[in-house]
Order: structure tokens, then sequence, then C-alpha cells
């Protein structure tokens, strides 16, 4: 019973966990659709006026029908491309709604205005750093879904034993305490004072057939819980190296994965990259591979 509230509090962290990181994608996302739709329409801007520059030419006879031509397309290429961002705007308002639990637009008008020209240019936010991020190891321990997965397992193990106890016998010791008298109004006393004892023996001596076919079904809930532990572990495994071959490029440091090769220990290789970090306890092949870079 334990294990299984563990497993449901597991999964309640990993739906929080999986919540706040979708309002987080979507958050940027719009404001990602608003930063490209304002950049988009900066550049028809320019565009227009470019086409009223080769229109005056041609008038003067500057320009030729086919720079005319050339500015108009490129003109109606720039606008095509304002209905595919406005619609990437509009979903992920509506979806980041959703998520905050209200209705579709709800929220909209605090997040669809329109972004001042004077910060359509600026800098962008930097991200803050993510500190010790720990050992890959560590990362897949605190995963929900990996907790979830682990104690599902323990759960289905005390399955398996509980289901074997039933080809044992049980005993069961129960007690009564009361008074009895005949006398209505007499005060209970030690003389009317009756405890009570009992003894039961349980023992499912002519049901064995069925004990087998439950035991057989805790050990096969036991095996498909352990496949899905495994499951679990190889998604998780995949997510965290991403993430960190992820983080890796975005801190600017050279990685060249050859996840084929057992032996790719090269100086950019991401072995070399964890055991600089402390992430990667190999062979001592990296030492070299990390003084040499």
């Amino acid at each position: 019973a334990s294990a299984l509230a563990q497993v449901a509090q597991a999964q309640r962290d990993g739906v929080r966990v999986s919540l706040v990181a979708e309002a987080a994608d979507a958050y940027f996302r719009v404001r990602a659709a608003q930063r490209r739709l304002a950049i988009a329409q900066d550049q028809i801007a320019t565009d227009e006026r470019l086409l009223d520059i080769v229109r005056l030419r041609f008038g003067d006879g500057l320009a030729t029908e086919r720079e005319v031509a050339q500015s108009e397309a490129l003109l109606a290429q720039a606008r095509t491309t304002l209905p595919p961002l406005r619609i990437e705007r509009e979903s992920q308002l509506n979806r980041l709604d959703v998520l905050m639990g209200v209705a579709p637009g709800t929220y909209a008008h605090k997040l669809d205005a329109t972004t001042p020209p004077e910060h359509r240019h600026v800098r962008p936010t930097a991200i803050p750093p993510t500190g010790d991020i720990g050992k890959p190891a560590d990362l897949l321990r605190r995963r929900p879904d990996v907790i979830a997965a682990e104690r599902r397992l323990a759960a289905s193990n005390a399955q398996i034993g509980a289901a074997l106890a039933e080809y044992y016998p049980k005993l069961a010791l129960s007690g009564v305490l009361g008074f009895e008298t005949l006398a209505g109004g007499r005060v209970p006393g030690a003389d009317t004072f009756q405890p009570l004892a009992a003894l039961g023996l349980r023992w499912r001596l002519f049901d064995f057939g069925r004990i087998d076919a439950e035991v057989a079904q805790a050990r096969g809930a036991n095996a498909e819980a352990l496949a899905e532990y495994r499951l679990a572990m190889l998604h998780a495994t995949e997510d965290v190296e991403n993430a960190i071959v992820a983080l890796a490029t975005f801190l600017g440091d050279p990685v060249n994965v050859d996840m084929t090769d057992p032996q790719a220990h090269g100086p950019g290789s991401l072995r070399t990259w964890w055991f600089l970090r402390g992430f990667y306890e190999g062979p001592s092949a990296c030492v070299s591979d990390g003084l040499q870079q």
C-alpha cells in the first residue's frame, strides 16, 4: 500500500512538472511569435519603401521592369510570412490559457500586445545559469516517471509475497469485553464482567489451484512492471542525454558524439565533457584527453 501511495505521489509530481514545462514552453513560443511578427512587419515596411524607390527610378528611366517585378515579388514573399506567424501566436495563446485552466482567449489581451518599436531589437534576456545539475544518474533518480515506475515494480513484488502467503495457514485471535446482568438498574461491576476470547484458524487447504493462479497472475504483473520500468529508464536516459548535449551546445562547448563507438574518447567527445565536469567516471584515457583540451 505504501508503494502504491508513492506511485500516486510520483505521478502527481510528474503531472505538475509537465504542466509547468508546457506552460513555460507555450509562453516562450508566444513571445517568439510576437518577436518574429514584429521583425516580419519591419521587413514588409522596408520592402514597401524599396518598392517605392524602384518605381520612382523606373519612372525616371533608371530602372527596368525586371527590377520592379523583383521588388514586388520580395514584398509579396514577406507578406506571406504573416499568416503562419499569427496562427502560431494565437494557437500558443490558446494553449497557454488551457494550461492555466481557463477558457481560450481569457489572458490573450495581456500577452497579445504589440511590441513597441524600441523593444523590437533589444538584446535577448540572458538565461540564468543552471548551477550544478549533478551526475546523469542523479538526474534519472529525480525524474517522477522513473520514481513511479520503480515504486510500481516494488508494489508488484509485494503482491507476489502476498499471493505466496496464501499457501500457509493463518491464525486469528479476537476478544470481546463486556458486562452481563439481568437487572436493568444494576450498576456494572466485577461480578458482571464477561471477557470472551476466540482463536480462529484459516487455511485454504483445498483451494491451492486458485492460489497457483493468483501467484502466476502476481508474477505476470511483476514482469509487466519490470518491462515498464526498463522502458521508463530507456526514455529517461534518452531525455537526459539529449538535455546534456543541448546544454553543452548552448554553453558553447564543442561536442562530437559518436554513440556507436564505445571507445570514443576524443578531445571533443561527450565523455570528455562529462569528465571535466565530474559527471563521468570513465577510463583514465579521459584524463589525457581533458589535459590535451
